[in-house]
């Protein structure tokens, strides 16, 4: 690896099991349902969520978790996935993804083993800017031991199993990639009451996807291959919506959530972004804007609607004009009192910038060739700016609100902006989860702007690399 960045993190995938009572894992066709019926009396729950830390040259990266369990030190295994789930990562850098939850014994935990399938990855040639997809083989199932040991009993436990994959991938010359999986474990209680949701004590952000269902006060969200059912109460958050009564199936949402002690996901936020049944829509990171063709393409990291599921970690052409809506989700950023005036629209959206793009009408354009990726042409109904993770080196920060993130030159994010460096704004509703000092390793996550042709993110979250 050629950036010090590089060689502290690539990647991460964030596995958080939080232990609590039970919920039984079922599947529905090629649908993971993770939530069911709660038994206390047997044993504690396991919640099982995917982050990631950002990557430098990987624009994209899909893997199948086939399975993940646990081994007691008298050597009984407790299966915890075992229906494949297969996750794009790269956008839940510095957040997590449920994926599973069930009952596990009480008993002490000492070893982890998880088995993985293929994964595709997309990376960024830094010379030519070209983007190409590999596919790489199943690695060994990884054995994991768990030092020091974690004792389940009543009391709620996370684990986190963390891929990183500084030392788990390596590219050489050729753009040859060896895949060897390396885990990092750490654990602690699971957030109670009053404290405040992180993606490590079972709080969920931003999760994209389409409801499936709707019944009295919850609704299920389609994710991928899985799905995940909220509950909503009178403290529910909703945008562009009066109430759960106004959710349909089909619709398109993001939805923050806290886990609650039963193991139920409860809706903290539930923002409506395409109220059209059949609409579709995606997650990615703009690669190039034309403003001479009112177009802009992305490298898909999520999505949702049939049409646009397969191109997750290929291109999306988008078509944008003048009834295109433009926004930013500042749920989770504190945009008060800012020395400039943080805006989107159609004259300042950039390459780099994170954004989610919808559309209630079916692709406009057959398959074509995106920054050497294949993909797919929509005509944009709307486009909004959402959080996304940086990488970086600080310097200039003497403890005030601002500092400068440095970036390596060769990453995805400097190869296609040009720059390598971005000025970050600490705000009081930052929540600040590491110590900030010049020529420290950090992940900020936050919305990304562009004022007067300078990049500029406003930080929800800042926190130390794995």
């Amino acid at each position: 690896m050629r950036s010090a960045v590089r060689g502290r993190v690539v990647a991460g995938i964030l596995f958080t099991l939080v232990l609590l009572s039970l919920v039984v894992l079922t599947a529905c066709g090629s649908t993971t349902n993770i939530q069911g019926s709660l038994n206390r009396s047997t044993g504690g729950m396991v919640q099982v969520t995917i982050g990631d830390a950002p990557s430098d040259r990987i624009a994209a990266f899909s893997i199948t978790i086939n399975s993940i369990s646990l081994a007691t030190d008298a050597g009984n295994s407790v299966s915890l996935v075992s229906s494949p789930v297969t996750v794009e990562i790269t956008q839940l850098s510095g957040t997590t993804q449920p994926v599973a939850t069930l009952t596990i014994p009480a008993g002490t935990y000492t070893k982890a083993s998880i088995t993985l399938g293929t994964a595709t990855v997309t990376l960024v040639d830094p010379a030519t800017g070209e983007a190409s997809q590999k596919t790489l083989p199943a690695p060994p199932t990884v054995t994991l031991t768990l030092n020091p040991a974690f004792a389940l009993s009543v009391s709620p436990l996370v684990l986190n199993l963390d891929l990183n994959l500084a030392s788990s991938i390596t590219i050489d010359a050729s753009g040859n990639i060896g895949f060897n999986p390396r885990f990092i474990e750490t654990h602690g209680p699971l957030g109670g009451p009053g404290t405040t949701p992180t993606p490590l004590n079972g709080g969920l952000e931003h999760l994209f996807g389409n409801v499936s269902s709707v019944s009295g006060s919850s609704f299920t969200l389609a994710i991928g291959n899985q799905t995940l059912t909220f509950t909503t109460n009178g403290s529910t958050q909703f945008a562009n919506l009066s109430g759960v009564g106004q959710i349909t199936a089909g619709m398109l949402l993001i939805v923050s959530a806290q886990t609650q002690s039963d193991g139920s996901l409860l809706a903290t936020r539930v923002a409506a972004i395409n109220v059209i049944p059949t609409s579709i829509g995606a997650l990615g990171l703009v690669r190039t804007v034309n403003r001479t063709t009112s177009q802009l393409q992305l490298f898909v990291r999520r999505a949702a609607g049939t049409a646009l599921t397969p191109f997750v970690g290929a291109g999306l052409l988008v078509d944008f004009n003048s009834n295109t809506a433009f926004r930013f989700d500042s749920d989770g950023v504190d945009l008060s009192n800012l020395p400039f005036i943080p805006a989107f629209a159609a004259d300042n959206i950039a390459p780099g910038q994170f954004v989610e793009v919808d559309t209630t009408s079916p692709p406009v354009g057959t398959t074509t060739v995106i920054g050497g990726l294949s993909g797919i042409e929509i005509a944009a109904t709307q486009i909004t700016l959402e959080q996304e993770p940086l990488i970086g080196i600080v310097s200039g920060y003497t403890g005030g609100a601002t500092f400068t993130l440095n970036l390596p030159a060769d990453s995805v994010f400097a190869i296609v902006t040009k720059a390598t460096a971005v000025t970050v704004y600490k705000q009081p509703g930052t929540v600040n989860l590491t110590n900030i000092s010049n020529g420290s390793t950090v992940i900020v996550r936050g919305l990304l702007f562009v004022d007067s042709g300078t990049y500029k993110m406003v930080a929800g979250r800042i926190l130390a690399t794995p």
